[in-house]
């Protein structure tokens, strides 16, 4: 090749710096972050503006002169091999995740749930993350959040697909909100609208384990209600939390034997009532401070259910059964495990474990490191106007305090309580607010898909409804599914407010207690809980005197110093 010809090319790569410089500026703007084909572009450009300085040198040396053409033309060379170094350092850091996270919560490192799940996977899942011009962001973030679960497991594949430019991937997928992300494996897929590490991570867990664990939350009692209440006290954000964490939620009537789902607002669904087959490989009563009497028939259906290894929360509304006479009898379905609900409200002395002044709004000692409690380490958990859990001496099963007051708490045995001070019947404290029983079940539990012979609390009346319920039963998590024997579990808590709009909605504590215990008494493996996690913000206190030193040292002292250094080179330089 004619040294010309080089000259030549030289120069037509130069004039094709100039609109490469353009192209490589408006894409910059345009996505505002360096992606693969902006670093490449910034290669190509440095490539061509360095071929142009080494074939025509003369051009540079009229301008700047010999010399300097020499100096400029191995800076030219050092920037090269440097963004040749970055490029390279890219494409290896894509391929993996190093991260570090020295905030005191870790707010940016995923949580041991998520990690969890991710370890569950056994076959490939591919991750699409659907985006618009205008949420750009939002894919960034659950690229980054999705990046750092690929780290963690080697089934997952993450892609992002731009919705306005292939609006048949977005037919194809059946996408309607934006953003939004697909997960794949094999058949089946889930989707998700939001970008968040909880959304992310449930959706990863429906799509492995194909299993939606059933809350039946009872009524016919005057229960708390699942719909709204002005006064708060009612359900709908627990059965909104039950939700977002994997649960199906019905309300159902122990009476009929019947529910009917409920909706993520918490009011009853307009639909039918379906027969239901309490299954205790999958499902988990909820019974929310009950005020009326259960029959014989609703306390042998809820009894069998729970000697075959069901799961279960039983709240105790004492402001709602002051007559002694009229009082709920949800004590006799705890008579197998030897465990009661006092009759009494808890009076707290120690205003340091009481809120507002008021003695029966209460602020309990978390107690034990379980599964229930294990992650509200610098949390409050409240409850208003509680009674006490009892377990008698000659009860087998094993008992887990959970929430307990102080030393300084009693309970008041007077219904109502006539005045705050302790009086000869009233018993000292500390008092258990929150318990979990646990016991083996003592009666077999019957096939996950099994038709029961009898309808419980109808000896010999086999019902076509309940062979129906069988036969659509929700698969089973574990348990007798498995193989593995079933443990009858029991949630006691002394105050329904513990999970009650007025308390739930507010108290980050109360929320995760909650679901920590549905969670336990799911009994799987595949607990999931992300609790919110704040940035620990650590005050960096300057007084007057460091304010003004740092002021004068930016201001003059910075300047002297380089004018000093500057002095200094020239003057070694003369």
């Amino acid at each position: 090749m004619s040294r010309s010809l080089i000259k030549q090319i030289g120069r037509l790569l130069g004039f094709l710096a100039a609109p490469l410089l353009v192209v490589v500026i408006i894409g910059l703007v345009a996505v505002r972050r360096f992606e693969w084909y902006i670093l490449l572009g910034l290669l190509v450009l440095a490539i061509c503006v360095a071929v142009f300085a080494a074939t025509n040198p003369e051009i540079w040396q009229r301008r700047l002169g010999r010399q300097r053409v020499s100096s400029t033309i191995s800076g030219i060379v050092v920037i090269v091999a440097l963004l040749g170094i970055i490029v390279l350092a890219n494409v290896l850091l894509q391929r993996t995740n190093v991260q570090f996270d020295l905030t005191k919560n870790k707010n940016f490192t995923i949580s041991d749930s998520s990690v969890k799940v991710l370890e569950t996977l056994k076959q490939p899942v591919t991750a699409t993350i659907f985006y618009s011009q205008n949420t750009q962001t939002q894919q960034q973030s659950a690229s980054d959040l999705l990046k750092q679960y690929a780290a963690r497991t080697d089934k997952l594949q993450v892609q992002s697909i731009n919705a306005e430019l292939d609006p048949i991937a977005v037919q194809r997928y059946g996408i309607k909100s934006d953003p939004a992300v697909v997960f794949e494996m094999g058949t089946r897929r889930e989707q998700v609208s939001s970008v968040d590490e909880q959304t992310l991570t449930r959706a990863l867990l429906r799509l492995e384990t194909g299993v939606t664990r059933r809350v039946l939350i009872t009524t016919g009692h005057q229960e708390l209600s699942t719909t709204v209440a002005q006064t708060g006290n009612s359900l709908s954000t627990a059965v909104q939390a039950l939700t977002d964490n994997n649960f199906t939620v019905e309300v159902y009537n122990t009476a009929t034997g019947t529910s009917t789902p409920a909706t993520s607002t918490g009011a009853a669904a307009p639909a039918a009532a379906t027969p239901v087959n309490l299954n205790p490989n999958n499902d988990i009563l909820l019974i929310a401070g009950p005020r009326g009497k259960f029959s014989d028939e609703e306390k042998t259906r809820i009894t069998t259910f729970l000697r075959q290894g069901g799961k279960a929360m039983i709240a105790y509304d004492i402001a709602g059964n002051q007559e002694a006479a009229q009082a709920t009898n949800v004590n006799d379905l705890l008579a197998d495990w030897k465990v009661s609900f006092s009759r009494g409200v808890i009076v707290e002395q120690d205003p340091t474990k009481r809120a507002q002044q008021s003695p029966t709004f209460l602020v309990p000692d978390i107690t034990g490191s379980g599964d229930i409690t294990g992650g509200l380490q610098g949390q409050n958990v409240f409850v208003l106007q509680a009674t006490g859990i009892n377990k008698d001496p000659a009860s087998t099963a094993n008992l887990n305090e959970l929430l307990k007051t102080s030393q300084n708490s009693y309970l008041k045995t007077t219904i109502p309580p006539q005045t705050a001070e302790f009086e000869q019947n009233d018993v000292r404290g500390p008092l258990v607010v929150a318990a979990s029983i646990e016991q083996p079940a003592s009666q077999p539990a019957p096939a996950p898909n099994a038709t029961p012979a009898t309808t419980p609390g109808t000896p010999g009346a086999t019902t076509a409804a309940a062979t129906t319920a069988a036969a659509t039963a929700t698969p089973a998590a574990g348990g007798a599914a498995s193989g593995q024997p079933l443990n009858t579990r029991i949630v006691l808590l002394g105050s329904p407010s513990v999970i009650s709009d007025q308390v739930l909605s507010q108290a980050i504590g109360n929320n995760t207690f909650f679901i920590n215990a549905m969670n336990y008494l799911n009994e799987s493996a595949n607990n999931i809980v992300i609790t919110s996690r704040t940035a620990d913000n650590v005050p960096f206190t300057v007084n007057s005197s460091q304010s003004s030193l740092t002021f004068w040292f930016s201001f003059l002292g910075l300047p002297v110093i380089i004018l000093l250094i500057g002095l200094y080179a020239w003057w070694k330089r003369r």
